[in-house]
């Protein structure tokens, strides 16, 4: 395997964008050959599923990841049930991502979340149901009083990939122990790639399972011109809305391991953080974009010109990173975004 070239480039889009906008972007990722169309689930915008849905209809061969679903949102079973009827939907092209979403698990009253706990009661359940088995629970979070549930369908395939959106050295471990596979959210670093890779193939060690028997999958925030400064300038916006907290409470944490193994100066990481935060809070949002260092963009994300671009997600790849999700914002103009990213960089970095 070459290091410098990707097993799988797929692009990815949180749920905020408008359902019509999504269908063209999935539609036209489908034909420049992208590998998969993952959809982020943003609290309180559009719900994925029904995302998926439409996205699922207006495609025919790219594979389609939920990246991620939260079991404090919807019950295991409904998140089966939901799985179900997609991959039946879009003829067996579903991936499912179950993560914790701290931000609405919350403000929905349950903050001790305890992710190696409630993801394996979940994955246990769901996994159960995607097998046409029937399903019985009484877990610390999660309960199927007898006789259980069981999915009442035919169901597309006997096997729906399941994927943990887990960034924790704890959560990374149980992934590697149970899950198909991880998905890796905002502000995977290619140090953070290393130090998750790690952390998987103990949990794979762990449960007997072979090496890379646990696929790797990260979302890298992508934007791509052939102006540079008009790429780096349209990636701002998305990273203000993680740096404030107000799209996550766990991207911009100091002291989380994404950002340890970033290779950010903690201090210099909160100083930022406070300066955009406290634009956000003025509603300046123009001048918490303007406030952000170059040298976070330059860490956190991928934005420039298509060699730059490719020089950097060449660091993501040699760090281990297969599998890539160009994810959000792609370009100034999106669509004018997914093409030139196609032509000038999946080509040459796709196995």
């Amino acid at each position: 395997m070459n290091p410098k070239r990707f097993n799988t480039v797929s692009v990815g889009f949180s749920s905020h964008h408008a359902i019509a906008d999504l269908r063209d972007y999935a539609a036209l990722a489908e034909s420049l050959g992208y590998d998969a169309f993952w959809l982020g689930e943003r609290y309180y915008a559009r719900g994925l599923f029904t995302l998926a849905a439409a996205v699922a209809q207006a495609t025919t061969r790219i594979a389609l990841g939920l990246g991620i679903v939260s079991p404090f949102t919807r019950h295991p079973s409904l998140i089966a049930m939901e799985t179900a009827a997609l991959d039946e939907l879009s003829g067996g092209r579903a991936i499912l991502g179950l993560g914790v979403a701290q931000i609405s698990a919350e403000r929905q009253g349950q903050p001790a979340t305890r992710p190696v706990v409630s993801l394996g009661e979940a994955v246990e359940i769901v996994r159960t149901m995607l097998a046409a088995r029937t399903a019985e629970a009484q877990g610390a979070f999660f309960t199927l009083h007898p006789p259980g549930a069981k999915l009442v369908m035919p169901l597309a395939r006997p096997h729906v990939p399941i994927y943990l959106g887990a960034m924790g050295p704890k959560s990374l471990e149980l992934a590697g122990r149970i899950a198909d596979g991880v998905v890796l959210g905002m502000f995977a670093s290619p140090g953070f790639v290393r130090f998750a890779k790690a952390a998987i193939a103990r949990g794979e060690a762990q449960a007997g399972r072979p090496p890379g028997t646990c696929r790797l999958v990260s979302y890298v925030t992508f934007a791509v011109d052939r102006d540079r400064a008009l790429a780096r300038a349209a990636i701002r916006p998305q990273m203000v809305g993680y740096l404030s907290e107000r799209n996550s409470r766990t991207a911009a944490q100091p002291g989380s391991p994404r950002l340890v193994h970033s290779g950010i100066e903690a201090a210099a990481f909160a100083a930022a953080k406070a300066e955009v935060t406290r634009y956000v809070d003025a509603g300046r949002s123009d001048l918490a974009a303007q406030a952000i260092p170059d040298d976070l963009v330059d860490r956190l994300v991928v934005a420039g010109d298509p060699d730059e671009c490719r020089a950097r997600l060449t660091a993501y790849r040699e760090a281990g990173l297969e599998h890539v999700v160009l994810y959000q914002v792609i370009g100034p103009d999106t669509r004018e975004g997914l093409g030139l990213a196609a032509r000038e960089i999946v080509t040459h970095m796709r196995a």
